[in-house]
């Protein structure tokens, strides 16, 4: 419940007050940039979907499991007002995507992961961006490894 909360103060906030309107009639998903991994196995994704019955939007955030020594600590969901290339500082060559106006938490293990959110009546006819982030825990060394999903613009129409 904390993190449908979150969510749903992030698009309020991100999202510019307008007069009252109904629900977006669709919502398009574009992705955009390169994921990038601290293992062998392809970098994490994040798909997006729109229910327009419930006037929801649910983004996801999928990571493969690795060795029994590689744990999925966590993920985090950006959400974002911009389109940005910004090199993450902690190695890997990832770029982050998205600007980070906010940042929501989400849990770890493996497979997919996110978050569902109403949509205000104000995010017709705007578009935020948003990145999915996995932080792996190394049992042997302890070190908390960052990937990065593509990046994913999402327009309210």
């Amino acid at each position: 419940m904390k993190r449908f909360a979150q969510a749903t103060l992030a698009l309020a906030l991100l999202v510019p007050a307008l007069p009252a309107q109904s629900c977006p009639s669709s919502v398009q998903f574009t992705p955009y940039g390169l994921g990038c991994s601290a293992t062998l196995l392809a970098p994490p994704t994040m798909t997006g979907a729109f229910d327009a019955s419930t006037c929801s939007l649910t983004l996801t955030v999928f990571a493969q499991q690795t060795c029994c020594n590689v744990l999925i600590a966590g993920r985090f969901l950006v959400i974002g007002t911009q389109q940005v290339s910004i090199p993450f500082p902690l190695g890997m060559g990832c770029t982050i995507l998205a600007s980070l106006d906010v940042i929501v938490p989400l849990a770890g293990g493996s497979g997919g992961v996110g978050v569902t959110f109403p949509l205000p009546p104000a995010v017709i006819g705007q578009t935020v961006y948003s990145q999915g982030v996995v932080d792996r825990f190394t049992t042997i060394g302890f070190t908390h490894d960052f990937e990065f999903t593509q990046g994913c613009a999402i327009d309210f129409l």
